[in-house]
């Protein structure tokens, strides 16, 4: 079963559009789906439900396994820890930095990002504004999901404003039958670092 709230669209473009290799996603909780496009993803969350979660590597290796886009092996690592306190994180050579749903981690973890690694962020906590005003941060490109697909389109700086000034996003969900819907209308945007 595939809900779209798990976003597996906007990481199968991410995959198939940048040649990403390893990525860092903290305040990941259990959102495990970056591994299915992504074979190296280095989780960090300060939650015991998610340290639970990735505990048993065997079972988190055959989902990610069966659901997996690409050839290599697959991995992944679980850091329990608060990444703004002062991250121990494992490397600074990441090719994708997750900003997603948890506060500050642009300003925490950007020197885990490799130079020419890229940023992929909302403004649900204002990283959009954050990475905006950080000198070694271009702007890209602006990631929706349409009609139930994920695209992306160059980034103009004027565009940005608006993501900004709008803050975070309202989700529509919607009941069918004994279930739900979900419609993401986040606007991603992504950085690369130079």
């Amino acid at each position: 079963m595939r809900f779209d709230f798990e976003r597996e669209g906007l990481f199968q473009l991410l995959a198939r559009s940048f040649p990403i290799r390893r990525a860092l996603y903290p305040g990941s909780s259990v959102h495990l789906t970056p591994s299915f496009h992504i074979p190296c993803v280095d989780y960090v969350d300060l939650k015991q439900d998610a340290a639970r979660f990735f505990e048993d590597r065997p079972v988190v290796l055959n989902l990610i396994e069966s659901r997996k886009s690409y050839r290599p092996a697959s991995d992944f690592h679980f850091v329990l820890q608060d990444y703004i306190a002062g991250p121990s994180l494992p490397g600074s050579d990441y090719d994708l930095l997750l900003s997603l749903y948890a506060p500050k981690v642009v300003d925490s973890c950007l020197p885990c990002l490799r130079s020419g690694g890229l940023l992929l962020t909302c403004n649900h906590f204002g990283d959009v504004a954050a990475a905006r005003m950080m000198p070694e941060l271009e702007a890209l490109a602006i990631l929706k999901c349409r009609e139930g697909r994920y695209q992306y389109r160059e980034a103009e700086s004027a565009e940005l404003e608006p993501i900004i000034r709008a803050g975070r996003r309202n989700y529509s969900t919607r009941v069918i039958g004994e279930g739900f819907s979900f419609r993401d209308e986040e606007n991603y945007v992504l950085f690369r670092k130079f």
